[in-house]
C-alpha cells in the first residue's frame, strides 16, 4: 500500500506535540516496518516564504512543507488572497505527493481543515484515494460552539470520509452524544475503533513502591489547556489534604492556563508542595514518573490518553477522573483508579490511597498486563493493515 499521513504538528523535529500526532507518527513507522510506502506530509513554522524538504526517517518519507506565512492583518480582500494563496500552496504540494506516489490511502485528524482539504483536492482533481479520519477527541464540539459557521465544512467532512477512526469505544460514544446534543446530521460511511498504541520500550523504568519515609508523590504530565484537562481541579483538592501529610504533587506541560495555575497555587500558600516543569523530554519523564507513588489525570474527558497508558505501562499507579472513556482502559481498583471529578472527592481518595499503599502496589501488575495485551503497537499494526485493505476494497 501506499499510505499518506497528514498532521499539522510533528515531533520529527523536536516539536512538543499531543497524542494524537504520536499516534500517527508511530502509525506510520510501523507500516514503513511491514514494507509499505509510507510518508508523512507535515507543515513547518520557518520563516514566510514557502518551501518544502524531504527527508526519510525510520523508514518513512517525511515532507516537511512551509506554508507562506502572509501578514494577518489587513482589509478583507487581503485576508482573502492570504488565505486563497496559503490553501493553493498546501493543496499544490499535497497534489505531487499523491500523484509522484500514487498514493491509496489518506489517513489524518482535525477534521478542518486538515481532511477538508484532501477530500476537497479528491473531487476537484478527480483523484482516486480513500481517507482516513482520526477522532480522539471533542475539539470539534469546540469549534462548532465556538463558530457555527463551520457545521457545513464538518457535516461535509464526516459525511465525506470512507471511514472515521474512533480511538477507543468511548470516544465513539462520546461522538454520537455530541451529534445528538448539537442536532448535528452526521451518517458515516463506516466506523472503525482502535489505535496503534505505544512501543512499549521503557526497559529500567519499572515502577516500585517509594520508601514509606518519603512524602507521598503525585504528577500529572499533560498540557494546560482551556478545555479538557482540569489542573485547577487537581490543585484544589490537594488544598484539602490534612495539614499533617506530607506530600508533593509535580505538574508537567505548557499551555496557556498555566499562569492562572501558578498563581492559584500562590494563592493557595502550595509554591514548596507543587512543583511545575514544562515537557520533559521522555527519559526524564519516565524517571519523574517511576519516583511518585501516583500518576494523577483530572480532566472532563479524554480519548486514549498516551501517558496514562505510558504510566500504566510501567507499572505506575493511575488515579483519574471517572469520565469516558477512561472508563475503558481503567477498571477501578483493578488496572488503576477512577473518581468523581469534584475536589473533595479527589481528595478523600488521594488521601486514602496514602493510608493504604498495599492497593497501589495491587494495581501495578494488571495495569501492566492490560497495556500489554491491548495497546502493544507490533501487534496494533495488524489491526491496522487489515482494516486499510477492507477500506480500499470499498467493504
Amino acid at each position: 500500500m501506499n499510505i499518506l499521513i497528514y498532521t499539522q504538528w510533528q515531533n520529527y523535529l523536536g516539536y512538543t506535540v499531543g497524542g494524537a500526532e504520536t499516534s500517527l507518527r508511530m502509525l506510520a513507522e510501523k507500516l514503513a516496518e511491514h514494507g509499505h510506502n509510507v510518508h508523512f506530509l507535515t507543515e513547518l513554522k520557518e520563516g514566510r516564504r514557502y518551501k518544502k524538504r524531504e527527508e526519510t526517517i525510520n523508514g518513512v518519507s517525511v515532507h516537511f512543507v512551509n506554508l507562506p506565512d502572509l501578514p494577518t492583518k489587513g482589509i478583507g480582500l487581503l485576508l482573502k488572497v492570504r488565505s486563497a494563496y496559503i490553501e493553493y500552496k498546501f493543496a499544490k504540494t499535497a497534489e505531487e505527493i499523491i500523484r509522484d506516489h500514487a498514493i491509496d490511502l489518506v489517513h489524518t485528524y482535525h477534521e478542518v481543515p486538515g481532511m477538508y482539504r484532501f477530500l476537497q483536492l479528491k473531487e476537484r482533481k478527480n483523484l482516486n484515494y480513500a481517507t482516513v479520519l482520526r477522532n480522539g477527541g471533542k475539539f470539534w464540539v469546540k469549534q462548532l460552539r465556538e463558530n457555527p459557521d463551520l457545521r457545513d465544512a464538518y457535516r461535509y467532512v464526516f459525511n465525506s470520509v470512507d471511514s472515521v477512526n474512533f480511538n477507543t469505544p468511548g470516544m465513539e460514544t462520546l461522538f454520537d452524544e455530541a451529534c445528538s446534543e448539537l442536532r448535528f446530521d452526521v451518517d458515516l460511511e463506516h466506523r472503525f475503533v482502535q489505535d496503534i498504541g505505544l512501543n512499549l520500550e521503557n526497559d529500567g523504568h519499572d515502577w516500585q513502591l517509594p520508601e514509606q519515609r518519603e512524602s507521598f508523590k503525585m504528577i500529572m504530565a499533560s498540557r494546560f489547556s482551556t478545555h479538557q484537562k482540569r489542573q485547577r481541579l487537581l490543585v484544589e483538592a490537594v488544598a484539602k489534604l490534612p495539614k499533617e501529610m506530607e506530600w508533593e504533587l509535580y505538574l508537567v506541560g505548557e499551555g496557556p492556563t498555566k499562569k492562572s495555575i501558578r498563581q492559584l497555587v500562590v494563592d493557595k500558600g502550595l509554591e514548596n508542595k507543587i512543583r511545575f516543569h514544562e515537557f520533559l523530554e521522555q527519559e526524564k519523564l519516565w524517571g519523574l514518573m517511576k519516583s511518585c507513588h501516583l500518576y494523577v489525570h483530572a480532566c472532563d474527558f479524554e480519548g486514549l490518553s498516551k501517558i496514562i497508558i505510558e504510566a500504566m505501562g510501567m507499572g505506575v499507579p493511575v488515579l483519574a477522573s471517572d469520565v469516558v472513556p477512561l472508563r475503558d482502559y481503567i477498571n477501578d481498583g483493578d488496572t488503576g483508579f477512577l473518581v468523581e471529578n469534584n475536589a473533595t472527592s479527589w481528595k478523600d481518595k488521594i488521601f486514602a490511597l496514602a493510608q493504604r499503599p498495599e492497593k497501589l502496589t495491587a494495581v501495578s501488575i494488571p495495569a501492566k498486563t492490560y497495556v500489554e495485551d491491548h495497546f502493544r503497537a507490533d501487534k496494533n499494526v495488524k489491526v491496522y493493515l487489515e482494516y486499510f485493505k477492507k477500506i480500499l476494497a470499498g467493504q
